[in-house]
């Protein structure tokens, strides 16, 4: 038996295929709630630098900033963002002791942020938004959790903002730092 065949028309595809299913607003928003994360990581890697290299040392120790600590804070560069909010937390401790409640909470507060990445805006698929601009990300999780909540513009914004917002958080808690 023969099978029969189909042709497609790469023509007929449209140049923003598939995201031109939904508004472009939304495509945006999407995008920028999910690239708002990378500023927060290089900020981290930026901080456990800083708070790692920029205090005191005494004069027998000045070799060690610069050969012990980078090896084990180098490879910063690679980690995802809730192991580098826990490098930043023991830069911080190896630096002053007793990290401030300030630093520890927002430490927690960018680990709670990356579970809503890892969970939802990541690994999601994401299909044509409403009229509304809303959407129900699909994504089951290994232990069968699953996005039952639309997200629209304002939702993404709202991500963004508090994203970003931690972000300068994280610099102004490097400023801090005696």
């Amino acid at each position: 038996m023969k099978r029969e065949t189909f042709e497609m028309d790469l023509g007929m595809i449209p140049v923003s295929h598939p995201t031109h299913i939904s508004p472009a607003d939304f495509r945006e928003n999407l995008d920028r709630a999910m690239s708002v994360f990378s500023y927060l990581e290089d900020a981290l890697r930026k901080a456990i630098v800083a708070s790692t290299f920029t205090k005191t040392y005494p004069e027998s120790e000045v070799e060690d900033p610069f050969s012990g600590r980078m090896k084990t804070r180098g490879w910063a560069l690679s980690e995802p963002l809730p192991i580098l909010a826990d490098m930043y937390l023991k830069a911080v401790e190896d630096r002053q002791g007793t990290p401030s409640p300030e630093t520890i909470r927002l430490v927690e507060d960018i680990k709670r942020v990356a579970k809503a990445r890892k969970k939802i805006l990541c690994p999601a698929s994401w299909h044509a938004a409403s009229r509304a601009g809303e959407t129900t990300p699909f994504f089951v999780s290994r232990q069968k959790e699953f996005v039952g909540t639309s997200i629209d513009v304002a939702f993404l914004k709202q991500v963004y903002a508090h994203v970003a917002e931690l972000r300068v958080a994280v610099i102004e808690n490097v400023g801090m730092l005696d």
